[in-house]
């Protein structure tokens, strides 16, 4: 199995007919970036994810909330939604709880 393969969960390469190309190169993360939110003009709101990083000893986590407040607050709650949440699970085809 090549890395590009290893990258993408056996869930998603199962449920697709797709490459794991479309995955590997068509969405990106940033955390703990101020600047990430702002540039999704070049990135695409629908394939960009934040992301805490946990539990690697540079995560956000547990201030995650605060950060996410820093650097999304001003944008759209819609916007915020689908970097933090909505994205994210679109990828890995899994359902949001409810309540958020």
């Amino acid at each position: 199995m090549g890395l590009k393969q290893q990258c993408i969960p056996a869930v998603v390469r199962s449920e697709s007919e797709k490459t794991p190309d479309p995955f590997v190169f068509s969405y990106t993360t940033f955390f703990n970036d101020a600047g990430g939110g702002h540039i999704l003009t070049w990135w695409g709101a629908d394939n960009c994810m934040w992301s805490n990083d946990f539990p690697r000893g540079n995560s956000t986590w547990p201030n995650s909330r605060q950060v996410v407040a820093r650097d999304l607050g001003d944008l759209p709650a819609p916007l915020r939604a689908k970097l933090v949440r909505e994205n994210v699970a679109r990828l890995y085809n899994v359902p949001i709880p409810s309540p958020v």
